[in-house]
Order: structure tokens, then sequence, then C-alpha cells
């Protein structure tokens, strides 16, 4: 349904070496509500606003249901007016002087349509319903709360039945009770109708909860892109291990590959214990050892017990587990996540000490990052000047 490709961005007086969107290649299938997740600043709103036509591409392709509705090779530029989408924006853009019929219809109305009155109203109130705001269509905006108000902006776009739903960050201005009700609602949606839907947010929460795939930014760059089950349990990239929850990563040598597919890794710590993965680990290759806080077992210390060994540095109470830090016997300080039962065995004091015991199913081993081609952007900086100027 939507394809990109070698799309990149430079604003004017921007440094074309080293533009807001580097390049990026992204293909989302009919039907997928796909996540880009980013920090401020890594270039998803950016790419968002230039499917939705709001911003102009300095190079690449776009196209969105087979039609490409921007080349700058072909010096195609569809407007946002004239492309299959509708989106929502984190400010909601409701008109105060409304009421909510009234916004919500507003799109059928501008004559692109051409929808008699009887077609508007049904199709505006099939939204409203939609969004379970029918007892609300007489109300002025000003007397909604702030979800309210985000499922009048939602139930705008729908009403204009796109190719593709954009969601640029929709929740981020509601409180954590109201986001996780939005955040229900655009799942429910989604799972009703199938329309494809690209979902940008900083929140790796939120991506996790809604996502079919995420697609991860970094720099302009996309990073990684996977299934949430993927990007959270098997990163590739060091930047994924530390943005989507947290990795205590070490770094170490394979040792041994075992017949059953565990791998031993030499670390400072010791040797630890994994899962190999499909990539065929050689022995000597250097690698770096991903461990969540929550994939260790806690123990009070043991002789013959494998794990190694540790002193409580600082342990803060989290009501369902213990968020503590521990200091290895190299120095090393490892975030670790205690189950209450765990915190009863040992004692979680500052200064006591612990063993902890890797779990190698959920152990990850990555024998080499990933390298990056850095893109020529000056010479795509370049063509589009030429283009612009034809």
């Amino acid at each position: 349904m939507l394809k990109i490709t070698n799309l990149v961005k430079t604003y004017a007086g921007g440094d074309p070496k080293n533009p807001v969107v580097k390049g990026i290649d992204i293909h989302v299938d009919a039907g997928q509500l796909v996540t880009l997740l980013g920090p401020s600043g890594c270039g998803k709103t950016t790419t968002l606003r230039m499917v939705a036509g709001l911003e102009q591409p300095s190079f690449g392709t776009i196209e969105i249901g087979g039609t490409t509705v921007y080349s700058s090779a072909a010096k195609i530029e569809i407007p946002p007016n004239r492309r299959p989408i509708a989106m929502v924006f984190q400010s909601y853009a409701i008109w105060p002087h409304m009421d909510v019929f009234h916004n919500v219809s507003f799109p059928l109305e501008s004559g692109k349509f051409h929808l008699s009155r009887a077609d508007i109203r049904q199709r505006t109130e099939e939204a409203l319903a939609m969004v379970d705001l029918t007892a609300y269509a007489k109300r002025s905006p000003s007397n909604l709360s702030g979800g309210q108000q985000q499922r009048v902006a939602l139930a705008r776009a729908l009403v204009m039945q796109p190719k593709i739903l954009l969601l640029d960050e929709p929740l981020s201005n509601l409180d954590v009770r109201l986001r996780d009700q939005m955040r229900d609602t655009i799942k429910e949606l989604h799972e009703r109708t199938h329309l494809t839907t690209i979902f940008v947010t900083h929140d790796q929460n939120e991506a996790m909860a809604l996502s079919d795939r995420i697609i991860l930014m970094n720099e302009g760059r996309v990073v990684e892109s996977g299934t949430p089950e993927m990007v959270f349990q098997r990163p590739r990239d060091p930047f994924t291990a530390n943005f989507i929850g947290k990795y205590n990563i070490i770094e170490g040598t394979i040792e041994d590959v075992a017949p059953d597919g565990l791998m031993t890794i030499g670390t400072a710590l010791g040797n630890l214990t994994a899962l190999a993965d499909d990539s065929s680990p050689k022995l000597g290759t250097p690698a770096h050892v991903c461990i969540r806080p929550g994939s260790f077992n806690l123990e009070r210390p043991a002789t013959g017990v494998p794990g190694f060994t540790g002193h409580i540095a600082a342990a803060v109470y989290q009501g369902s587990y213990w968020e503590m830090r521990v200091t290895a016997a190299d120095g090393t300080t490892l975030l670790v996540h205690a189950s209450l039962a765990a915190g009863r065995r040992i004692d979680p004091s500052a200064g006591a000490a612990v063993l902890l015991m890797p779990n190698p199913d959920e152990v990850v081993v990555v024998a080499r990052w990933p390298e990056r081609n850095v893109p020529d952007c000056a010479g795509w900086s370049q063509l589009h000047q030429v283009s612009a100027s034809d």
C-alpha cells in the first residue's frame, strides 16, 4: 500500500551532507498498522509529513496504492488534497466554531467527494458511531474532554475513507488514563476496519501495544524493522537494544557452540550461556551479550551454583518488582529487575551480596553489529536543486 524508496529531506540552509531524512526505504502492506518509532528529531514526523504531501522531499519516490505521488526523478508531486490519505495531528486541529457533527462532516463538504447531503450525513453518522460519539454530535468541541476531542479528529479522518491513515503522535497530549483508552480505541478500530495505518510516536509502550510492525528510526535512518516481539527480544543494533526497553550490554568472545544450540561466551563477568541464532556463530568471534533487566534469576550466593556474584549498589521498590543496580566483581554495573518473590529470597538492601543467573533463552548475542552505509546526501541535494530549477 505504501512504498518509500530512497527518500531524502534537506531543509533550506541545512547541511546537504547531513539531511534530516537520509535515504530511507519503507514498505507497508495493505491492512498493516506500522509504527515509526524513535526519539525526538529522528525524522519520523518529517517522513509522515512527506507521505501526506505537507513537506516536499529532496529526493526519492513515494507510492501509495501503486500510484506515484512523489518522484524527484520523474518530477511528480501530487498535492495533499489529491492523495488518498487522511491525517490526525498531535494538536487535534478541531474547528472551535463548529459542533462535533460538522467538524467530522467538513472534509466531505469540500466538493472533492461530490456526495449528496444524505450521503454526507450517513457517512458522518457512521464515523461518529465508530468512535462512540453519536451522542455528542451537537456538542461544541469546547465542551469535550481531551480524549473526546481526539476521537473527533479520528472520526474526521475516517469519514474520508482513505487508503492510508496517518497518525502523528495523537496520544501525546493526553493524560495516562486517557492515553490508554485512546490506544485501545485505535487498536479496536484497526482490527475492525483493517485500514492501513502509519502511527508516529516516541513512546515504545504505544508502539509495542499497537503495531503489526515497528520501524525504528534514529538520526534520519531506519535502524531496524520487525514485529514488536522481534525488535524487543532479538535486537540487531545497539540503539534498538537501548531504546526498546533496556539491555545490559556486555562485551565478550564466543568460546563454544554445543550441538544442542547453546553457546558459551567468555566475558569479564565469567562465562555466559545463550541460545545460538541463525547466524552460525564462529568460535573466537567478538560478541556483544545483551541481557534484559528482567532476564536474571536471583538467589543468595552459593558454592557450585552457575552464575556470577555481585553486590547491590542500590535497590528501589517499584510496587510489582524491585529495580536494582548490581555491581559485579569486575566493577560492571548491571540493571536488574527482581520479582517480589526474588526480593523475599534475597536481601534487597544496599551492600548485600547476590547471585545472578541469566536465563539462556532470553540472552541475546550479536556477534557483529551491522554497519551502516552513509549515503551521498550531497549528491542527492544537488540533483534536487537541478530538478527544482528546471
